[in-house]
Protein backbone atom coordinates (compact mmCIF):
# COMPACT_ATOMS: atom_id res chain seq x y z
CA UNK A 1 0.00 0.00 0.00
CA UNK A 2 1.13 3.50 -0.74
CA UNK A 3 0.79 6.82 1.04
CA UNK A 4 -2.81 7.27 -0.12
CA UNK A 5 -3.72 4.20 -2.17
CA UNK A 6 -4.94 1.07 -0.38
CA UNK A 7 -5.83 -2.32 -1.82
CA UNK A 8 -8.64 -0.78 -3.87
CA UNK A 9 -8.03 2.90 -4.56
CA UNK A 10 -8.16 5.77 -2.10
CA UNK A 11 -10.82 5.65 0.58
CA UNK A 12 -11.73 7.52 3.76
CA UNK A 13 -14.18 9.67 5.66
CA UNK A 14 -15.79 12.45 3.62
CA UNK A 15 -14.75 15.01 6.24
CA UNK A 16 -11.09 13.89 6.15
CA UNK A 17 -8.27 15.78 4.46
CA UNK A 18 -8.25 13.57 1.37
CA UNK A 19 -11.66 14.91 0.39
CA UNK A 20 -10.83 18.51 1.11
CA UNK A 21 -10.35 20.87 -1.83
CA UNK A 22 -6.51 21.01 -1.53
CA UNK A 23 -5.98 17.26 -1.84
CA UNK A 24 -8.63 16.72 -4.51
CA UNK A 25 -7.09 19.57 -6.54
CA UNK A 26 -3.63 18.04 -6.21
CA UNK A 27 -5.05 14.61 -7.03
CA UNK A 28 -6.63 15.84 -10.27
CA UNK A 29 -3.58 17.82 -11.32
CA UNK A 30 -1.35 14.89 -10.38
CA UNK A 31 -3.31 12.59 -12.67
CA UNK A 32 -2.80 15.02 -15.55
CA UNK A 33 0.91 15.28 -14.78
CA UNK A 34 1.17 11.47 -14.72
CA UNK A 35 -0.73 11.05 -17.98
CA UNK A 36 1.37 13.64 -19.80
CA UNK A 37 4.49 11.77 -18.67
CA UNK A 38 3.25 8.28 -19.60
CA UNK A 39 0.79 8.64 -22.47
CA UNK A 40 2.84 10.88 -24.75
CA UNK A 41 -0.34 12.76 -25.57
CA UNK A 42 -1.13 16.44 -25.04
CA UNK A 43 -4.85 15.80 -25.40
CA UNK A 44 -6.09 13.93 -22.33
CA UNK A 45 -9.54 12.37 -21.91
CA UNK A 46 -10.92 11.15 -18.58
CA UNK A 47 -14.20 9.40 -17.75
CA UNK A 48 -15.80 9.89 -14.33
CA UNK A 49 -18.67 8.01 -12.70
CA UNK A 50 -19.94 7.86 -9.13
CA UNK A 51 -22.23 5.98 -6.79
CA UNK A 52 -25.26 7.43 -4.99
CA UNK A 53 -23.51 9.12 -2.04
CA UNK A 54 -24.48 12.75 -1.67
CA UNK A 55 -20.82 13.68 -1.24
CA UNK A 56 -20.08 12.38 -4.74
CA UNK A 57 -21.71 15.40 -6.38
CA UNK A 58 -19.21 17.85 -4.87
CA UNK A 59 -16.23 15.55 -5.43
CA UNK A 60 -17.04 14.94 -9.10
CA UNK A 61 -17.75 18.63 -9.62
CA UNK A 62 -14.41 19.71 -8.17
CA UNK A 63 -12.40 17.03 -9.97
CA UNK A 64 -14.08 17.84 -13.28
CA UNK A 65 -13.44 21.56 -12.94
CA UNK A 66 -9.78 21.12 -12.03
CA UNK A 67 -9.21 18.58 -14.80
CA UNK A 68 -10.88 20.85 -17.37
CA UNK A 69 -8.71 23.75 -16.22
CA UNK A 70 -5.71 21.54 -17.08
CA UNK A 71 -6.95 21.00 -20.63
CA UNK A 72 -8.63 17.64 -20.06
CA UNK A 73 -11.76 16.52 -21.88
CA UNK A 74 -13.92 15.24 -19.02
CA UNK A 75 -16.79 12.82 -19.65
CA UNK A 76 -19.19 12.78 -16.70
CA UNK A 77 -21.15 9.53 -16.69
CA UNK A 78 -23.22 10.35 -13.62
CA UNK A 79 -24.38 7.57 -11.27
CA UNK A 80 -23.20 4.22 -12.63
CA UNK A 81 -21.73 0.94 -11.33
CA UNK A 82 -17.95 1.04 -11.09
CA UNK A 83 -17.43 -1.48 -13.96
CA UNK A 84 -19.34 0.93 -16.22
CA UNK A 85 -16.45 3.36 -15.86
CA UNK A 86 -14.09 0.71 -17.22
CA UNK A 87 -16.41 0.23 -20.20
CA UNK A 88 -16.76 3.99 -20.71
CA UNK A 89 -13.00 4.35 -21.14
CA UNK A 90 -13.14 2.30 -24.32
CA UNK A 91 -16.33 4.00 -25.54
CA UNK A 92 -14.77 7.46 -25.12
CA UNK A 93 -11.22 6.49 -26.15
CA UNK A 94 -10.15 7.87 -22.77
CA UNK A 95 -6.79 7.67 -21.07
CA UNK A 96 -8.14 7.07 -17.58
CA UNK A 97 -11.33 6.46 -15.60
CA UNK A 98 -12.29 7.57 -12.10
CA UNK A 99 -15.03 5.91 -10.05
CA UNK A 100 -15.98 8.07 -7.08
CA UNK A 101 -17.15 5.46 -4.58
CA UNK A 102 -16.39 3.88 -1.23
CA UNK A 103 -17.88 0.56 -2.33
CA UNK A 104 -19.46 -1.24 0.65
CA UNK A 105 -18.54 1.47 3.18
CA UNK A 106 -21.22 3.72 4.75
CA UNK A 107 -22.32 7.05 3.25
CA UNK A 108 -20.01 8.91 5.63
CA UNK A 109 -17.08 7.61 3.54
CA UNK A 110 -16.12 8.04 -0.08
CA UNK A 111 -13.33 6.92 -2.34
CA UNK A 112 -11.52 7.14 -5.65
CA UNK A 113 -10.94 4.06 -7.82
CA UNK A 114 -8.84 4.41 -10.96
CA UNK A 115 -8.76 2.52 -14.26
CA UNK A 116 -6.12 2.79 -16.96
CA UNK A 117 -6.65 3.23 -20.70
CA UNK A 118 -7.36 -0.51 -21.05
CA UNK A 119 -10.12 -0.38 -18.44
CA UNK A 120 -7.96 -2.22 -15.87
CA UNK A 121 -7.00 -1.18 -12.37
CA UNK A 122 -3.54 0.32 -12.09
CA UNK A 123 -0.66 -1.78 -10.82
CA UNK A 124 1.06 -0.92 -7.54
CA UNK A 125 4.00 0.46 -9.49
CA UNK A 126 1.74 2.75 -11.51
CA UNK A 127 -0.04 3.93 -8.38
CA UNK A 128 3.34 4.80 -6.88
CA UNK A 129 4.04 7.02 -9.88
CA UNK A 130 0.65 8.67 -9.51
CA UNK A 131 1.30 9.30 -5.82
CA UNK A 132 4.62 10.94 -6.69
CA UNK A 133 2.83 13.22 -9.15
CA UNK A 134 0.19 14.11 -6.52
CA UNK A 135 2.95 14.86 -4.00
CA UNK A 136 4.57 17.30 -6.44
CA UNK A 137 1.27 19.15 -6.82
CA UNK A 138 0.72 19.26 -3.06
CA UNK A 139 4.16 20.78 -2.54
CA UNK A 140 3.71 23.44 -5.23
CA UNK A 141 0.19 24.80 -5.33
CA UNK A 142 1.33 27.38 -7.88
CA UNK A 143 2.67 24.71 -10.21
CA UNK A 144 2.04 25.68 -13.80
CA UNK A 145 3.27 22.42 -15.27
CA UNK A 146 -0.28 21.40 -16.15
CA UNK A 147 -1.55 24.73 -17.48
CA UNK A 148 -3.03 24.36 -20.97
CA UNK A 149 -5.93 25.67 -22.95
CA UNK A 150 -9.15 24.94 -21.12
CA UNK A 151 -10.61 21.52 -21.71
CA UNK A 152 -14.28 20.61 -21.51
CA UNK A 153 -16.85 18.87 -19.32
CA UNK A 154 -19.61 16.96 -21.03
CA UNK A 155 -22.25 14.54 -19.80
CA UNK A 156 -22.49 11.10 -21.36
CA UNK A 157 -25.08 8.36 -21.00
CA UNK A 158 -22.69 5.89 -19.45
CA UNK A 159 -25.54 3.98 -17.84
CA UNK A 160 -27.03 3.16 -21.25
CA UNK A 161 -23.60 2.20 -22.61
CA UNK A 162 -23.10 -0.21 -19.72
CA UNK A 163 -26.51 -1.84 -20.06
CA UNK A 164 -26.04 -2.27 -23.80
CA UNK A 165 -22.59 -3.74 -23.24
CA UNK A 166 -23.87 -6.45 -20.89
CA UNK A 167 -26.85 -7.31 -23.10
CA UNK A 168 -24.54 -7.23 -26.13
CA UNK A 169 -22.41 -10.04 -24.72
CA UNK A 170 -25.22 -12.35 -25.88
CA UNK A 171 -24.19 -14.99 -23.35
CA UNK A 172 -27.21 -15.01 -21.14
CA UNK A 173 -30.39 -17.05 -21.56
CA UNK A 174 -34.03 -16.09 -21.35
CA UNK A 175 -34.96 -15.90 -17.67
CA UNK A 176 -38.70 -15.97 -18.23
CA UNK A 177 -40.51 -17.56 -15.31
CA UNK A 178 -37.56 -17.09 -12.96
CA UNK A 179 -38.54 -15.03 -9.90
CA UNK A 180 -35.53 -13.20 -8.47
CA UNK A 181 -35.14 -10.82 -5.53
CA UNK A 182 -32.61 -8.10 -6.30
CA UNK A 183 -30.99 -5.96 -3.58
CA UNK A 184 -28.94 -3.09 -4.99
CA UNK A 185 -27.86 -1.57 -1.65
CA UNK A 186 -29.41 1.81 -2.47
CA UNK A 187 -26.35 2.18 -4.62
CA UNK A 188 -25.04 2.61 -8.13
CA UNK A 189 -26.57 -0.58 -9.59
CA UNK A 190 -30.18 0.28 -8.73
CA UNK A 191 -31.15 0.95 -12.35
CA UNK A 192 -28.68 -1.09 -14.39
CA UNK A 193 -29.02 -4.55 -12.82
CA UNK A 194 -32.81 -4.33 -12.72
CA UNK A 195 -32.91 -3.18 -16.34
CA UNK A 196 -30.75 -6.04 -17.60
CA UNK A 197 -32.54 -8.74 -15.60
CA UNK A 198 -35.92 -7.50 -16.79
CA UNK A 199 -34.73 -7.39 -20.41
CA UNK A 200 -33.74 -11.04 -20.02
CA UNK A 201 -37.26 -11.84 -18.86
CA UNK A 202 -36.82 -12.31 -15.11
CA UNK A 203 -39.70 -11.61 -12.74
CA UNK A 204 -38.03 -9.12 -10.43
CA UNK A 205 -38.69 -8.08 -6.85
CA UNK A 206 -36.48 -5.18 -5.83
CA UNK A 207 -34.97 -4.28 -2.46
CA UNK A 208 -32.63 -1.41 -1.60
CA UNK A 209 -33.51 0.54 -4.74
CA UNK A 210 -34.46 3.93 -3.31
CA UNK A 211 -31.19 5.83 -2.81
CA UNK A 212 -31.42 9.20 -1.05
CA UNK A 213 -27.72 10.06 -0.87
CA UNK A 214 -27.30 8.88 2.71
CA UNK A 215 -28.71 5.34 2.82
CA UNK A 216 -26.22 3.51 0.60
CA UNK A 217 -25.36 0.10 2.15
CA UNK A 218 -27.54 0.92 5.16
CA UNK A 219 -28.76 -2.50 6.36
CA UNK A 220 -29.08 -3.62 2.73
CA UNK A 221 -26.86 -4.99 0.00
CA UNK A 222 -24.02 -7.48 0.03
CA UNK A 223 -23.01 -6.57 3.59
CA UNK A 224 -26.48 -7.48 4.92
CA UNK A 225 -27.75 -10.46 2.86
CA UNK A 226 -29.79 -12.00 5.68
CA UNK A 227 -32.73 -9.68 4.96
CA UNK A 228 -32.53 -10.69 1.30
CA UNK A 229 -32.66 -14.34 2.33
CA UNK A 230 -35.88 -13.82 4.26
CA UNK A 231 -37.41 -11.97 1.34
CA UNK A 232 -36.51 -14.78 -1.08
CA UNK A 233 -38.38 -17.27 1.09
CA UNK A 234 -41.37 -14.93 1.54
CA UNK A 235 -41.68 -14.33 -2.21
CA UNK A 236 -41.06 -17.94 -3.24
CA UNK A 237 -38.16 -16.76 -5.41
CA UNK A 238 -35.58 -19.11 -6.92
CA UNK A 239 -32.73 -16.99 -5.58
CA UNK A 240 -31.63 -13.54 -4.50
CA UNK A 241 -28.87 -11.24 -5.75
CA UNK A 242 -27.23 -8.52 -3.64
CA UNK A 243 -24.72 -5.93 -4.77
CA UNK A 244 -22.49 -3.59 -2.82
CA UNK A 245 -22.76 0.18 -3.16
CA UNK A 246 -20.87 0.47 -6.43
CA UNK A 247 -22.04 -2.77 -8.04
CA UNK A 248 -18.69 -4.48 -8.55
CA UNK A 249 -19.44 -7.20 -6.00
CA UNK A 250 -22.22 -9.74 -5.63
CA UNK A 251 -23.59 -12.05 -2.98
CA UNK A 252 -26.25 -14.64 -3.84
CA UNK A 253 -28.94 -16.34 -1.75
CA UNK A 254 -30.45 -19.67 -2.74
CA UNK A 255 -34.15 -20.56 -2.80
CA UNK A 256 -34.11 -21.61 0.85
CA UNK A 257 -32.82 -18.20 1.93
CA UNK A 258 -29.29 -19.46 2.61
CA UNK A 259 -26.49 -17.02 1.84
CA UNK A 260 -23.99 -18.49 -0.60
CA UNK A 261 -20.36 -18.08 0.56
CA UNK A 262 -18.23 -16.26 -1.99
CA UNK A 263 -15.96 -19.28 -2.34
CA UNK A 264 -18.95 -21.47 -3.13
CA UNK A 265 -19.91 -18.94 -5.81
CA UNK A 266 -16.42 -19.13 -7.33
CA UNK A 267 -16.48 -22.91 -7.08
CA UNK A 268 -19.74 -23.20 -9.01
CA UNK A 269 -18.35 -21.06 -11.84
CA UNK A 270 -15.11 -23.06 -11.96
CA UNK A 271 -16.69 -26.53 -11.69
CA UNK A 272 -19.10 -25.83 -14.53
CA UNK A 273 -16.29 -24.56 -16.74
CA UNK A 274 -14.19 -27.62 -15.90
CA UNK A 275 -17.09 -29.88 -16.84
CA UNK A 276 -17.54 -28.04 -20.14
CA UNK A 277 -13.74 -27.98 -20.70
CA UNK A 278 -14.00 -24.20 -20.81
CA UNK A 279 -11.81 -23.16 -17.86
CA UNK A 280 -8.59 -21.73 -19.29
CA UNK A 281 -5.56 -23.67 -18.10
CA UNK A 282 -8.01 -25.57 -15.84
CA UNK A 283 -7.18 -22.92 -13.25
CA UNK A 284 -9.12 -20.71 -10.86
CA UNK A 285 -7.37 -17.69 -9.33
CA UNK A 286 -8.29 -16.67 -5.77
CA UNK A 287 -6.75 -14.72 -2.89
CA UNK A 288 -5.28 -15.89 0.38
CA UNK A 289 -8.69 -15.34 1.98
CA UNK A 290 -10.37 -18.18 0.09
CA UNK A 291 -11.30 -21.37 1.91
CA UNK A 292 -9.16 -24.51 1.59
CA UNK A 293 -12.32 -26.47 0.85
CA UNK A 294 -12.51 -24.64 -2.47
CA UNK A 295 -9.05 -25.92 -3.41
CA UNK A 296 -10.08 -29.48 -2.55
CA UNK A 297 -13.27 -29.29 -4.68
CA UNK A 298 -11.46 -27.87 -7.72
CA UNK A 299 -8.58 -30.34 -7.44
CA UNK A 300 -11.02 -33.25 -7.17
CA UNK A 301 -12.61 -32.10 -10.46
CA UNK A 302 -9.21 -32.01 -12.16
CA UNK A 303 -8.46 -28.32 -11.80
CA UNK A 304 -5.93 -26.14 -10.01
CA UNK A 305 -6.23 -23.17 -7.68
CA UNK A 306 -3.71 -20.33 -7.78
CA UNK A 307 -3.61 -17.96 -4.79
CA UNK A 308 -2.62 -14.31 -4.76
CA UNK A 309 -2.37 -11.44 -2.31
CA UNK A 310 -5.47 -9.61 -1.12
CA UNK A 311 -7.51 -7.53 -3.56
CA UNK A 312 -9.17 -8.08 -6.91
CA UNK A 313 -6.31 -6.19 -8.57
CA UNK A 314 -3.89 -8.88 -7.36
CA UNK A 315 -6.21 -11.50 -8.81
CA UNK A 316 -6.45 -9.69 -12.13
CA UNK A 317 -2.71 -9.32 -12.67
CA UNK A 318 -2.15 -12.97 -11.75
CA UNK A 319 -4.77 -13.85 -14.35
CA UNK A 320 -2.97 -11.75 -16.95
CA UNK A 321 0.41 -13.28 -16.12
CA UNK A 322 -0.87 -16.85 -16.24
CA UNK A 323 -3.36 -16.46 -19.07
CA UNK A 324 -6.28 -17.41 -16.83
CA UNK A 325 -9.90 -16.44 -17.47
CA UNK A 326 -11.68 -16.81 -14.12
CA UNK A 327 -10.80 -15.48 -10.70
CA UNK A 328 -12.05 -13.53 -7.75
CA UNK A 329 -12.29 -12.86 -4.06
CA UNK A 330 -14.46 -14.58 -1.48
CA UNK A 331 -15.95 -11.14 -0.76
CA UNK A 332 -17.77 -11.26 -4.11
CA UNK A 333 -15.40 -9.57 -6.54
CA UNK A 334 -15.56 -11.93 -9.52
CA UNK A 335 -13.57 -11.36 -12.71
CA UNK A 336 -14.61 -13.12 -15.92
CA UNK A 337 -11.96 -11.88 -18.33
CA UNK A 338 -13.81 -13.06 -21.41
CA UNK A 339 -16.52 -10.56 -20.48
CA UNK A 340 -14.71 -7.71 -18.70
CA UNK A 341 -11.28 -7.01 -17.23
CA UNK A 342 -12.57 -5.98 -13.81
CA UNK A 343 -14.96 -7.25 -11.17
CA UNK A 344 -18.63 -6.87 -12.09
CA UNK A 345 -21.40 -8.00 -9.75
CA UNK A 346 -24.05 -8.15 -12.45
CA UNK A 347 -21.98 -10.17 -14.91
CA UNK A 348 -20.95 -12.58 -12.14
CA UNK A 349 -24.58 -13.13 -11.16
CA UNK A 350 -25.58 -13.65 -14.80
CA UNK A 351 -22.86 -16.27 -15.17
CA UNK A 352 -24.44 -18.26 -12.35
CA UNK A 353 -27.92 -17.82 -13.81
CA UNK A 354 -26.57 -19.11 -17.12
CA UNK A 355 -25.26 -22.24 -15.39
CA UNK A 356 -28.58 -22.86 -13.66
CA UNK A 357 -30.45 -22.57 -16.95
CA UNK A 358 -28.02 -24.77 -18.88
CA UNK A 359 -27.93 -27.46 -16.19
CA UNK A 360 -31.62 -27.16 -15.27
CA UNK A 361 -30.53 -27.41 -11.64
CA UNK A 362 -30.96 -25.27 -8.52
CA UNK A 363 -28.45 -23.05 -6.79
CA UNK A 364 -28.76 -25.05 -3.57
CA UNK A 365 -27.86 -28.31 -5.29
CA UNK A 366 -24.91 -26.73 -7.07
CA UNK A 367 -23.62 -25.26 -3.81
CA UNK A 368 -23.46 -28.72 -2.18
CA UNK A 369 -20.66 -29.65 -4.60
CA UNK A 370 -18.25 -27.36 -2.77
CA UNK A 371 -17.72 -28.42 0.84
CA UNK A 372 -15.94 -25.62 2.65
CA UNK A 373 -13.87 -26.02 5.81
CA UNK A 374 -15.30 -24.51 9.01
CA UNK A 375 -13.81 -21.05 9.48
CA UNK A 376 -14.00 -17.89 11.54
CA UNK A 377 -13.12 -14.37 10.47
CA UNK A 378 -12.65 -11.79 13.22
CA UNK A 379 -12.16 -8.09 12.46
CA UNK A 380 -10.60 -6.02 15.23
CA UNK A 381 -10.58 -2.23 15.06
CA UNK A 382 -7.14 -1.07 16.16
CA UNK A 383 -5.74 2.28 17.23
CA UNK A 384 -2.42 1.69 15.44
CA UNK A 385 -1.33 -0.76 12.74
CA UNK A 386 1.84 -2.04 14.41
CA UNK A 387 4.17 -4.42 12.59
CA UNK A 388 3.23 -7.75 14.18
CA UNK A 389 6.20 -9.52 12.61
CA UNK A 390 8.54 -7.44 14.78
CA UNK A 391 6.78 -8.35 18.05
CA UNK A 392 8.42 -11.49 19.42
CA UNK A 393 5.73 -12.41 21.94
CA UNK A 394 3.06 -12.36 19.26
CA UNK A 395 5.19 -14.31 16.80
CA UNK A 396 5.83 -17.05 19.35
CA UNK A 397 2.13 -17.53 20.09
CA UNK A 398 1.01 -17.40 16.46
CA UNK A 399 3.68 -19.95 15.55
CA UNK A 400 2.20 -22.26 18.17
CA UNK A 401 -1.21 -21.93 16.45
CA UNK A 402 0.32 -22.77 13.07
CA UNK A 403 1.97 -25.86 14.57
CA UNK A 404 -1.30 -26.91 16.18
CA UNK A 405 -3.19 -26.66 12.87
CA UNK A 406 -0.54 -28.47 10.86
CA UNK A 407 -1.97 -29.73 7.57
CA UNK A 408 -5.51 -29.67 8.99
CA UNK A 409 -6.00 -25.94 8.57
CA UNK A 410 -4.43 -22.53 8.26
CA UNK A 411 -4.51 -19.00 9.61
CA UNK A 412 -4.18 -15.60 7.98
CA UNK A 413 -3.59 -12.32 9.78
CA UNK A 414 -3.61 -9.06 7.86
CA UNK A 415 -4.46 -5.40 8.18
CA UNK A 416 -7.29 -4.03 6.07
CA UNK A 417 -6.12 -1.88 3.19
CA UNK A 418 -9.09 0.49 3.52
CA UNK A 419 -9.97 0.55 7.23
CA UNK A 420 -8.13 0.67 10.62
CA UNK A 421 -8.82 -3.02 11.18
CA UNK A 422 -6.86 -6.22 11.70
CA UNK A 423 -8.50 -9.29 10.18
CA UNK A 424 -7.92 -12.73 11.70
CA UNK A 425 -8.91 -15.78 9.67
CA UNK A 426 -8.74 -19.35 10.94
CA UNK A 427 -10.05 -22.37 9.05
CA UNK A 428 -9.64 -26.03 9.81
CA UNK A 429 -11.21 -29.45 9.41
CA UNK A 430 -13.35 -29.12 12.57
CA UNK A 431 -15.18 -26.31 14.35
CA UNK A 432 -13.48 -27.19 17.62
CA UNK A 433 -10.05 -26.79 16.07
CA UNK A 434 -11.07 -23.43 14.58
CA UNK A 435 -12.43 -22.08 17.87
CA UNK A 436 -9.42 -23.19 19.89
CA UNK A 437 -6.95 -21.66 17.43
CA UNK A 438 -8.92 -18.38 17.15
CA UNK A 439 -9.05 -17.95 20.93
CA UNK A 440 -5.28 -18.25 21.21
CA UNK A 441 -4.69 -16.00 18.21
CA UNK A 442 -7.10 -13.25 19.26
CA UNK A 443 -5.69 -13.16 22.80
CA UNK A 444 -2.18 -12.87 21.36
CA UNK A 445 -3.25 -9.90 19.26
CA UNK A 446 -5.09 -8.14 22.08
CA UNK A 447 -2.01 -8.41 24.30
CA UNK A 448 0.14 -6.42 21.88
CA UNK A 449 -2.32 -4.09 20.09
CA UNK A 450 -4.78 -1.51 21.40
CA UNK A 451 -8.11 -2.86 20.22
CA UNK A 452 -11.11 -0.54 20.10
CA UNK A 453 -14.17 -2.57 21.08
Amino acid sequence: MGQWFGTDGIRGAVDSAIFGDPFLTAFARGLVRYLHLTSGSDSIRIVIGRDTRASGTRIVGLLSEVLASCGVEVFDGGIVPTPAVAIGINECAAHLGIAVTASHNPASDNGLKLFNADGCKFSVEEETMIEEAIAVELCDERSDGNEHRRGSIQSIDLLHQYIQYVIGLKRYPNLKGMRIVLDTANGAACVSSANVLKQLGAELIQVGHHPDGSNINELVGSEHPEKLGRRVVEEGAVLGIAHDGDGDRVVMVDGTGKVLPGDTFLGILALHRLKEKALSMNTLVVTQMSNLGLDRAIEKAGGTVVRTGIGDREVFYAMIEGGYELGGESSGHIIVRSCLSTGDGLIAALEVLRILCLSKDTLQRWSKRIKLFPSRLVSLKVKEKKDLESIASYQERSAAVVKQLGTRGRLLVRYSGTEPKLRLLVEAETVQLVDTAMTVLENAVRDVLEVID
